[in-house]
């Protein structure tokens, strides 16, 4: 129960990050996961004239809600938090599989605390689904 606090705490602080230090608009790719984004909402993908996918579309089927509610772009950055600890959490799981307790956790703070990876919280990129992605299929490989 003890970790259930820690993976929680860890939430609170990239959501802190996300509110602090997101941008107004957008910038770069984001343009591209809202405009599948806004597709999802009309209730299409991509244009018939041109299907063209120049980036997976999961991510935009997470980040739908809160382009089609018309809320400003931070309300969609905060999903970035729930991955970014889910991806922690599954590598931390998989890092018990091997090491102890306390080296797990040195190592699982190492990966939560690289600011190289932080970086991208306040982003509309698909880097922290990707993460959870990962960490869920080394944990799944080793464990089952």
């Amino acid at each position: 129960m003890k970790q259930f606090y820690y993976f929680l705490s860890l939430f609170g602080f990239y959501l802190l990050i996300i509110i602090l230090f997101s941008r107004e608009g957008l910038f770069g790719d984001e343009y591209r996961y809202v405009q599948y984004a806004e597709n999802f909402a009309m209730g299409f993908i991509t244009d018939p004239q041109n299907p063209m996918f120049f980036n997976g579309i999961l991510y935009s089927v997470i980040i739908t809600p809160f382009i089609a509610l018309d809320l400003p772009y931070l309300y969609a950055r905060l999903p970035n938090a729930l991955l970014m600890t889910l991806a922690v959490f599954m590598l931390h799981k998989t890092l018990r599989v091997y090491a102890t307790q306390k080296l797990a956790l040195v190592l699982t703070l190492i990966f939560a605390f690289n600011f190289s990876i932080i970086r991208y919280l306040t982003e509309i990129y698909t880097e922290m689904f990707v993460l959870v992605l990962i960490c869920g299929f080394m944990y799944f490989v080793i464990k089952y």
